[in-house]
């Protein structure tokens, strides 16, 4: 009896149907890929946010006071310098001029592009990122600088002065516009020869845990490295937007965090906190610990978490 012939292999139904469901379960996969690696990177930005707030905290034992978010806004260093030497960025720190003006200018360009990982929040963009526009004043020239995804809160108000006598400041969250400085002239050599800081721990009487220090900001992905999204060099003054941001309602108006990459608040959109990472935003508050607030918060709340000493109680169930 002739013995039969056996075909191994799969009929084409078959591969059909095994393609098929290889295909249903990368489908289920891949947002739990997905998933845990988003999860990863708000692990790291929550990360850095703590390493920012420890070294302010650090920077206060040493100088009495909280950085301030800028100088004069005549390309001083902001709070993202003064922090370097906290952050274990001592050589970096000392490649700066912080006892004159335009200390952004008269620095060299490795020191304006030095990027530092632990401004960047991964779920946004990775380092290197540059400026890309560049200003001088008077001789000094600078060419493009190193950006950054987090900015102090300057409160639920517009930063400045109010223009009279006294000078006095308008921001009401912990990080403030301008130090108090002596100042000895002379033509693009302002040299400071002492310093004060605005704002120390003694000034936020709503509470450490309670008030906003530093945020994620919100840059739309087609403004990045541009002025107009509040995203020029984290390094200089020149603009008040890349280095603090404002939150919640106040008597400015409504300043919410953005909903999303493209949240557009028209002109406002570039004073804006907000994040890449799904329906939140992260903030390290006064006493370093790190919050991830709901998109959908309620303003007036915001706004009384970004004011240091409004006197308001906030039931911690509603952020």
């Amino acid at each position: 009896m002739p013995i039969g012939r056996f075909h191994a292999g799969f009929t084409l139904v078959e591969l059909l149907v095994v393609i098929a469901i290889i295909g249903i379960l990368v489908s289920l996969l891949l947002p739990a890929v997905q998933a845990a690696r988003e999860a990863a990177r708000r692990i790291q930005c929550t990360n850095n946010l703590k390493q920012i707030g420890l070294a302010i905290h650090n920077f206060h034992t040493q100088h009495g006071g909280i950085p301030p978010a800028c100088m004069n806004g005549m390309g001083e260093i902001t709070w993202a310098v003064r922090l370097l030497p906290f952050l274990e960025e001592d050589a970096h720190f000392e490649a700066w001029d912080v006892g004159h003006s335009s200390a952004y200018y008269r620095t060299t360009n490795l020191a304006r592009e030095h990027q530092v990982a632990a401004y960047y929040c991964p779920s946004r963009r990775t380092p290197p990122q540059l400026s890309k526009e560049g200003w001088h004043r008077g001789p000094f020239r600078a060419g493009p600088g190193a950006l950054g995804d987090y900015a102090g809160c300057y409160g639920n108000r517009f930063p400045g002065g109010d223009g009279g006598p006294e000078g006095r400041r308008l921001e009401t969250g912990a990080f403030a516009c301008c130090g108090r400085y002596h100042i000895v002239y002379g033509y693009l050599n302002l040299s400071i020869d002492s310093f004060t800081y605005p704002v120390s721990f003694k000034d936020i009487t709503d509470g450490l845990s309670k008030t906003l220090f530093v945020g994620e900001k919100h840059v739309r992905p087609d403004e990045f490295g541009r002025a107009v999204g509040g995203d020029t060099s984290i390094y200089s003054d020149d603009f008040y937007e890349p280095m603090g941001r404002i939150a919640g309602s106040g008597v400015d108006g409504d300043f919410p965090l953005a909903e999303g990459a493209q949240n557009d608040l028209a002109a406002w959109r570039a004073w804006q906190f907000g994040s890449e990472h799904p329906g939140g935003c992260q903030f390290v508050l006064g006493d370093g610990s790190v919050t991830l607030l709901s998109v959908s918060i309620n303003n007036i709340v915001l706004g009384r978490l970004a004011d240091r000493a409004d006197g308001q109680i906030i039931d911690s169930s509603t952020w």
